[in-house]
């Protein structure tokens, strides 16, 4: 046994994230998987021949490809490598683009078109269909995921629509010709590459066109380097790309391609430059700030490429730092009295598991479970007591006795389906296990407050995972008894109308002992009190409870690893 503080050593080992791939389609109706690592083409996935354009999610897990004939979105899994989803879409689909959190994916319907649809990815299904202006090109969010633009070729705008309600709140004139959108790391400034020969930068905020550099030809689709510092923009009519400091607004470079590369991205890290060239199906590979060329990849016999993002981007740095898509509450939906909670950010799973003891007494435990892929995670399970209790005195982080009790094994088959496994106190047991339901439907939050949240590094040892979903709150409370054993509460709370609260019924549970024949009929639950949330931010709030007749308040924070 040993006196650590929980939550800081359990997180303290959060790894980079998986290595970068990149998913360019080809002419053959395959799309090429490409090991950035090794620069490698290592699959190829069958997504039929009119892929148009390609977004890999922020996490790298989803691959979302427009097929611009049959009108249709093909979700691919990156673990696998098999489309596991086809979202039928509108007529003319195009330019395809995910927010930073992988909820929600906005497909622009055509240079005709005056529509666009919005994918919901936890569902696969069209949610809405708003109206736009003529020439629905291509579409960009902000770092924060709160809004979205689209050019619209025709109309010679920029419209911009909220993240969360999609509804329109500005248009910016004066922007006849341009094609691709690319923001700065903060996200106060946005580029638009013209296919009249320039590329504007224009404030995020007021709309207004702060400068622009004129180019020697048409820039087909722009991309900025996660420090903010370079812009690069192809020009496949002159087989180049201008490399544009964004300070001066002036070309500092120009790299010279064999064959015409009308997409570039730019790797998470900044380092490394890629190029499509189309007409050979090779990815060219670039030293970003030398511009030196470092190699180049075939990924296809023949031609092919796509508009988009074919490299996972660099993550945002949001106002609210929101986890990945497999973050929330899970459970059996035939064994309902216990749950687990899991927090994801890139590669590593913060498991918080509530179930009961041999006595039928509540009791919890926690893991780091290390994903091995995208599908996969694993890790050991630790239980936790203090030598005196929380309600009524002040927390000491430094009681803690923390204790290794077994391993867990979970195996996600989506982001709403899985298995879990266990070896805990000798108890083994493999589950099925299915994302909780709390609200099938309702306006998405403009901060989703799902994670798992602290009372900061002074009082490592106890925390809370919440999971919003709409405006319904389920909060499970993990902490200790006067005796310093651990026990939780949970709460299903009501979101109030400004989004940055929530109040709700305390229930504490007795049931089974965690294992196989677990019988839900025995569980039953008791009212201890009340708890309410106010957040100040996406980030930082107060806890304020009353249980079994104790009344207190504390300051909490997301739990960021």
């Amino acid at each position: 046994m040993a006196r650590i503080a929980l939550w800081t050593f359990l997180l303290a080992a959060a790894s980079a994230l998986a290595a970068p791939f990149a998913y360019i389609p080809n002419s053959q109706g395959q799309l090429a998987v490409i090991d950035l690592a090794t620069n490698a083409a290592s699959a190829q996935v069958a997504v039929g021949p009119a892929t148009i354009s390609v977004s890999v999610s922020v996490a790298g897990d989803r691959v979302y490809v427009v097929d611009n004939t049959e009108h249709l979105v093909r979700v691919v899994d990156t673990a696998t490598n098999t489309v596991i989803a086809s979202i039928p879409v509108c007529t003319g689909a195009f330019v395809a683009a995910l927010n930073p959190a992988g909820t929600r994916l906005v497909v622009t319907c055509g240079q005709n078109g005056i529509e666009f649809d919005i994918v919901d990815t936890a569902t696969n299904t069209v949610i809405a269909r708003p109206q736009t202006l003529a020439g629905a090109a291509t579409v960009s969010w902000n770092p924060a995921g709160t809004r979205f633009y689209i050019s619209n070729l025709t109309a010679g705008v920029v419209t911009v629509y909220d993240g969360g309600t999609f509804a329109q709140l500005d248009t910016v004139h004066g922007m006849l010709g341009t094609f691709a959108l690319a923001f700065n790391p903060p996200g106060t400034r946005y580029y638009a590459g013209n296919l009249f020969g320039a590329v504007a930068v224009i404030d995020a905020e007021s709309g207004s066109v702060l400068g622009g550099v004129e180019l020697p030809s048409a820039a087909y689709w722009i991309a900025i380097n996660p420090a903010g510092t370079r812009v690069f923009a192809p020009m496949p009519d002159v087989n180049q790309v201008a490399v544009i400091d964004t300070a001066s607004m002036t070309i500092v470079g120009t790299i010279t391609t064999e064959s015409p590369a009308p997409v570039a991205n730019v790797s998470a890290d900044g380092t490394r430059l890629y190029l499509q060239l189309t007409n050979t199906g090779t990815l060219a590979v670039y030293d970003a700030t030398t511009l030196a060329r470092l190699g180049s990849i075939k990924y296809s016999s023949g031609t092919g490429g796509a508009y988009g993002q074919f490299v996972r981007p660099a993550a945002a740095a949001p106002a609210a730092n929101t986890p990945g898509a497999l973050s929330g509450q899970w459970w059996n939906h035939n064994e309902s009295g216990w749950g687990i909670h899991f927090a994801q950010r890139g590669s590593n799973i913060f498991a918080s598991w509530y179930t009961y003891d041999a006595s039928g007494n509540p009791k919890w435990y926690v893991s780091t479970c290390a994903m091995s892929g995208a599908a996969a995670c694993s890790g050991t399970v630790f239980q936790v007591q203090v030598s005196r209790g929380f309600f009524g005195i002040p927390f000491n982080t430094n009681a803690q006795v923390v204790t290794s009790a077994g391993t867990l094994g979970v195996t996600f088959s989506g982001n709403d389906a899985g298995t879990m496994s266990y070896t805990v106190s000798g108890v083994s047991r493999t589950v099925a296990i299915e994302r909780q339901v709390l609200a099938a439907s309702g306006t998405p939050p403009a901060v989703n407050y799902t994670d798992i949240w602290w009372g900061g590094a002074s009082e490592s040892g106890w925390g809370m995972a919440l999971t919003q979903q709409f405006s319904t709150m389920f909060m499970a409370w993990y902490v200790y008894n006067n005796s310093g054993l651990p026990v939780w509460y949970v709460a299903t709370m009501n979101v109030n109308a400004a989004g940055n609260g929530a109040t709700g019924t305390l229930y504490r549970t007795t049931g089974p002992p965690f294992g196989a024949g677990f019988d839900p009929h025995a569980v039953q639950a008791f009212s201890v009190g009340t708890a309410s949330l106010a957040f100040s931010d996406g980030n930082n709030g107060t806890l304020t409870y009353t249980v079994d007749g104790v009344t207190g308040s504390k300051t909490i924070t997301r739990q960021l690893f």
